[in-house]
């Protein structure tokens, strides 16, 4: 089975008991995710099966829409509500400052340093585990995006808020830093991914119903699922060669990431350089 299946992660699950549970479900050891989510974080988590492992690198690629809560006057030591609580301000903040904050942020690249609490590695060890031993550790920060963002609700001593980032954005750290321009602190109260890699939450699978159903109704194929990648086909007598890795002389523009197809197959994820298609991921299945 060679597919990507968009499960509803529900609530107390981390993202790696979801993909040990589908190995059950599945019979099969090749599952893997596009992304991970907290355990008190729900939503979509895509699961790339079989040969559909290969593309999950390229699916996180696409980025991640959330919404979320954040809440006023508390902040923990997780950043999150299942943390201990580390200090108190007034839980009443500026709204309109707050919608100006969020505006600023829209189309902007920013740097963001991981969470202590977080399953980033820092000489082999991931650094919950050395939060967890009350050790802090110097962290790199990273440039994430924010492609758009913008207040849904605005309540009285919280905000729900809709983001749609790129990988790698800690929606915990996002609402720290907005609580800081605000000289006040909050905390995440709840979490949503409602798309990822195109998927949307409308479309997503919980784990009781994977059990029950026949899965080819709820999954998708390793080409349908790049949905956001355009693609080239090549005639059919050029399938061996392609299939064997050889270098291909084709007209087309410079081009990081392009589906293959030869011989009505999806042969895999190539890029094209100087005319001359490579070859970077080769499948060889059923489109």
């Amino acid at each position: 089975m060679d597919c990507v299946i968009n499960v509803f992660k529900e609530k107390g699950y981390t993202s790696q008991d979801v993909v040990s549970i589908c190995k059950g479900i599945l019979k099969t050891k090749k599952i893997g995710h596009a992304g991970t989510l907290d355990p008190d974080a729900t939503g979509v988590l895509l699961l790339g099966v079989g040969k559909g492992t290969k593309i999950t690198e390229y699916l996180m690629e696409h980025g991640k829409t959330y919404i979320f809560e954040m809440c006023f006057g508390i902040s923990t030591d997780t950043l999150d509500l299942s943390g201990n609580v580390t200090g108190f301000s007034e839980k009443t903040y500026d709204k309109e400052k707050l919608k100006k904050i969020l505006d600023d942020l829209n189309g902007k690249t920013i740097e963001q340093v991981p969470p202590m609490y977080s399953a980033v590695k820092v000489n082999g060890k991931k650094l919950y585990e050395y939060a967890r031993e009350n050790k802090e550790i110097k962290r790199k920060s990273r440039k994430i995006s924010i492609y758009k963002i913008e207040p849904l609700y605005i309540l009285e001593n919280s905000c729900i808020i809709k983001v749609r980032c790129s990988k790698g954005t800690y929606i915990r750290v996002l609402i720290e830093d907005i609580a800081k321009k605000l000289n006040k602190l909050a905390y995440m109260k709840s979490l949503i991914r409602v798309n990822s890699g195109g998927f949307d939450i409308k479309d997503s699978v919980k784990i009781d119903s994977l059990r029950k159903c026949n899965i080819e109704d709820v999954s998708y194929s390793v080409y349908e699922s790049l949905t956001e990648m355009k693609s080239i086909e090549l005639d059919e007598s050029l399938y061996k060669k392609i299939t064997n890795g050889v270098k291909i002389n084709i007209v087309h523009d410079n081009i990081d990431n392009i589906k293959v197809i030869c011989n009505d197959r999806f042969i895999g994820i190539g890029s094209i350089e100087d005319h001359i298609l490579k070859m970077n991921k080769v499948f060889d299945i059923c489109k």
